[in-house]
């Protein structure tokens, strides 16, 4: 009778070892679940910062550069250029993001902007992603003249220099 006992101890005790196939099956499947749900999130996001410096591109080679020229021609000079005059000429006060962009100096025929890109997914590709679509898709190229739009990722800022 103890030969009998020891070996069911000894059964009891195999099988207490390890996990079984559908413990390990379940694991995999919340694994899986949990990582689909991140995933979709990060692509989620991604689309979303990838539609906001379209928008944001648009503005800042088209809808921008035209209120300038407006204001120029209007006040024949952009040494008092200041935003509120750009917002009553079509410019929006805030880009995608919702941050307030600033004209931060201004010359006879020269608009400094700073654009933030804080609050973007990745600021530094949202950035870097604005000056490459200000350098080659600009609907009127002469507007930068010879200067070339900066992105400074300590500052989380996008600056630009529109000439006229």
């Amino acid at each position: 009778m103890k030969k009998q006992q020891l070996m069911n101890k000894s059964l009891r005790k195999s099988r207490q070892r390890g996990f079984t196939l559908i413990e390990i099956l379940g694991v995999l499947a919340l694994i899986g679940v949990i990582g689909g749900i991140a995933y979709s999130m990060f692509d989620t996001a991604s689309k979303e910062d990838m539609a906001r410096r379209v928008h944001d591109a648009n503005i800042l080679s088209q809808t921008i550069p035209t209120a300038i020229i407006e204001v120029h021609t209007l006040e024949g000079s952009l040494s008092a250029c200041s935003k509120t005059d750009l917002t009553n000429a079509g410019a929006p006060p805030n880009n995608s993001l919702g941050n307030a962009w600033t004209v931060s100096s201004t010359a006879a025929n020269q608009v400094v902007l700073s654009w933030s890109t804080a609050g973007a997914s990745d600021p530094d590709a949202y950035g870097n992603g604005l000056v490459t679509a200000l350098t080659t898709n600009m609907a009127n190229p002469g507007m930068l003249g010879t200067n070339v739009p900066t992105y400074d990722a300590t500052a989380d800022a996008l600056t630009i220099t529109y000439d006229r």
